[in-house]
């Protein structure tokens, strides 16, 4: 992920902590630093693939949140 304004970087942060994402920052931003590191992902397929899992886990993760605060919401009516 590239940080495009300082705003984001809370959150891209979190999803760093969490191996959700690899970070590239925006002010030492180059081509050849994203190739490199989507190279590194291509060839470490292992890496990708736990990026990936751990991407799967969280949303499914946070669909179940959402919707028990869906079924909440209507209990409480």
């Amino acid at each position: 992920m590239i940080d495009i304004d300082k705003n984001q970087l809370l959150n891209i942060k979190n999803a760093k902590k969490r191996g959700l994402i690899n970070h590239l920052s925006r002010k030492k931003f180059t081509i050849n630093r994203l190739v490199k590191m989507i190279q590194v992902l291509i060839k470490n397929q292992d890496k990708f693939n736990k990026i990936s899992v751990k991407c799967f886990n969280y949303l499914k993760l946070d669909q179940k949140k959402h919707i028990s605060k869906l079924l909440n919401l209507r209990i409480n009516l």
